[in-house]
């Protein structure tokens, strides 16, 4: 591979910080961290606290609540400077309780193992990407601020507030997830809206009742189609219901007067995401007089997206200009899938996903982590944020 003294060199300073690097993601992936495991996610904690302040970054627990559920979170940052602040996310809950262990396993280029690509693997690329910006002088010319939250796989229930007060002053998010497919970097990611139904009836015997009585079952099915016709307000809006689906009295003979399901729908479009509301609300209560039932409806737009703009389209090409001089082709793809990112978006960064290593096998016992991507993604993230912050 032919590349020119700044990308050789920058690859190969990442290369050497696989000396630290990868003893350090074994350790990850062989510490258990579900969102469940305090012990093990401080744990974690502990394996990545020295490294980080070594980087020259100052760390500490950012303790965050939802209802009665308490968790912390690792924040790292570098000194205060007069330019912008530059948020990294990632997290280190996988969707592996203790009980559920298979062995961490070096494959070849692939190394296997729980959390290892969703996301261990990703931390673990931060953590080298900083240590290339360090020794470019990057800590003097804007503030990195690393959070690493505890339940991104339930949602971030506590992950919220903490993802909320990191990047209120951020101008730009990167999270480091794993790479896309060939590579590619998220530049959009949908919002998420969920709702709950619940409708009333009145039951009777469903012979001799039949006609009389409102059948919750029957209003409840025409809430589910016409939500599902709310997809026509926007395109790319997809309504799904599902969830919790609950029907009683379950007796075949008698009539339910009462059933719920759950939906969610994700949108591009945030005007679009917010009158779903007002949409499925209105026609709810249209099915409800028509069938002689009472509807509630619980909606609310549960995560904001992550819509690209002209920055981050200037961002994705620094990356890629950066990604070629590596020897790489990446490029700006969109997702339906939403991300704690989110989040940094509504806050008005700039904000880019996927940056982390390559992988797959996510959420099963066949998590793969292509072992040498760390240090190329890492060397990409460093030239193309250095290209940035000059």
């Amino acid at each position: 591979m032919n590349l020119d003294a700044e990308a050789r060199a920058t690859l190969d300073e990442a290369g050497r910080a696989e000396g630290w690097a990868l003893p350090l993601l074994q350790a990850l992936v062989e510490t258990n961290s579900h969102a469940d495991n305090a012990a093990g996610l401080a744990a974690c904690h502990r394996l990545l606290a020295p490294r980080l302040e070594a980087l020259g970054l100052a760390t500490r627990p950012m303790r965050t609540s939802a209802g009665a559920l308490v968790r912390d979170h690792l924040l790292a940052e570098t000194p205060a400077v007069a330019g912008p602040t530059v948020l990294l996310l990632g997290h280190l809950d996988t969707v592996y309780p203790p009980d559920e262990v298979f062995p961490f396993v070096v494959d070849g280029p692939r190394w296997r193992g729980p959390g290892i690509a969703d996301m261990k693997g990703g931390v673990v690329t931060a953590l080298v990407t900083l240590a290339l910006l360090a020794r470019r002088g990057a800590f003097t010319r804007a503030r990195f601020r690393l959070l690493l939250v505890s339940d991104e796989e339930q949602g971030s229930p506590t992950g919220a507030p903490a993802l909320d007060r990191a990047a209120r002053d951020a101008s730009l998010a990167l999270a480091f997830e794993a790479a896309r497919t060939c590579g590619n970097l998220v530049v959009a990611r949908k919002g998420q809206g969920i709702a709950t139904v619940v409708v009333r009836g009145a039951s009777g015997h469903a012979g001799i009742d039949h006609g009389r009585a409102g059948n919750a079952l029957t209003a409840l099915a025409r809430v589910v189609v016409a939500a599902e016709e709310l997809e026509a307000l926007a395109p790319c809006l997809t309504v799904s219901p599902g969830g919790a689906v609950t029907v009683t009295p379950a007796a075949l003979s008698c009539i339910p007067d009462r059933a719920t399901c759950e939906l969610e729908w994700r949108f591009y479009d945030e005007a679009a995401g917010a009158r779903v509301v007002d949409e499925l609300t209105a026609r709810a209560a249209a099915i409800a007089t028509s069938e002689r039932v009472t509807i509630e409806v619980d909606a609310r737009i549960e995560t904001p997206p992550m819509a690209p703009s002209p920055a981050s389209e200037l961002l994705v090409g620094r990356y890629a200009a950066a990604a070629r001089r590596l020897g790489m082709d990446v490029r700006g793809v969109h997702t339906a899938g939403v991300g704690d990112i989110n989040r940094a978006a509504r806050a008005g960064a700039t904000c880019l996903d996927g940056v982390g290593p390559e992988g797959g096998g996510f959420h099963s016992r066949d998590e793969f982590l292509v072992i040498d991507s760390i240090a190329r993604r890492a060397a990409m993230n460093a030239m193309a944020l250095c290209d940035h912050l000059r």
